[in-house]
């Protein structure tokens, strides 16, 4: 990679590296309709309200049972 300038250079490598400390923050996440969480996209779950994490889900299909066992 070149660069015109040597300044220009330098803010990229600079960029670069307070980029590579923060290596988790550009993984894919959303943020969850039941408990507000930004939360990371594995074991989502869709509903008619909207995109649910893991945990909210199954609390939710707990009380789902709960109220069809009673």
């Amino acid at each position: 990679m070149s660069f015109k300038f040597f300044a220009d250079e330098v803010a990229f490598r600079e960029q670069t590296d307070r980029q590579a400390r923060m290596a988790g923050v550009t993984g894919p996440s959303f943020r969850c309709g039941g408990c507000s969480l930004v939360c990371r996209t594995l074991g989502r779950k869709k509903t008619a309200a909207g995109w649910r994490c893991a945990s909210c889900h199954q609390a939710r299909e707990q009380r789902r049972a709960g109220k069809g066992a009673a």
